[in-house]
């Protein structure tokens, strides 16, 4: 086999480190920034708010990643600049257990919601998709019980969503069926150690950034 001499080894080498250096120089063109945003609301909080008789629940989170108003203004131009690597809505509903006082009643309830997707710019009063979903959780005052005090589902692709809570079911007996909850101010349902959370979880990709009077900065 035919060896190498130095000259061939000196250009091999000479030409590798010229091409780590461009991927090197390229990734740094690569900017992401990642920011969660999230809204909780409080059992107590959801309960008083609520003034409509029956069943129905009175509460909205309507929530948007800061580049939003940017998007949307007439003739925006926020596709030179940038563009999303991940766009996730997370909702949630879990036990609070720092809530005092210290909850005595064991519980299963599930929440029925609706979630309202924005994920076109140049129609921001559009709504692009409606979902349907629920969340269950349980409460067990005996610390050594086993119950799921936590559960969350994702939905992708939204830059604002609008959480609407529809119904509280108690689900605490598992032969029967799910009982709606009169869940408002004056009603007497009184398993209050939980929340509802909505959260945006986004990482946005700079292609390049801007100076002062908004000109592309490379």
């Amino acid at each position: 086999m035919k060896s190498l001499n130095f000259s061939s080894r000196f250009l091999i080498a000479l030409g590798w480190c010229t091409l780590l250096l461009v991927q090197a120089s390229l990734a740094q063109n690569f900017r992401f920034g990642k920011n969660l945003l999230s809204e909780r609301v409080a059992a107590p909080v959801m309960k008083y708010i609520n003034t409509n008789p029956g069943t129905d629940i009175d509460t909205t989170i309507l929530l948007h990643h800061d580049k939003w108003n940017d998007m949307i203004v007439p003739g925006s131009t926020w596709a030179q600049y940038y563009k999303f690597k991940s766009l996730h809505t997370i909702v949630e509903l879990g036990i609070d257990h720092a809530y005092l006082p210290v909850h005595q009643q064991a519980y299963a309830i599930k929440i029925a919601y609706t979630v309202n997707g924005y994920s076109n710019p140049q129609a921001p009063n559009t709504i692009s998709q409606v979902i349907y979903d629920t969340l269950t959780i349980a409460y067990r005052p005996d610390s050594l019980a086993q119950y799921q005090d936590k559960q969350l589902k994702k939905y992708y692709g939204f830059h604002k969503v609008e959480v609407v809570v529809n119904t509280l079911f108690d689900v605490s007996d598992p032969l029967q069926p799910p009982v709606p909850v009169d869940f408002n101010r004056s009603g007497s349902y009184d398993n209050l150690n939980f929340y509802f959370q909505v959260a945006m979880d986004v990482q946005v990709y700079h292609k390049k950034g801007r100076d002062n009077s908004s000109n592309a900065v490379n």
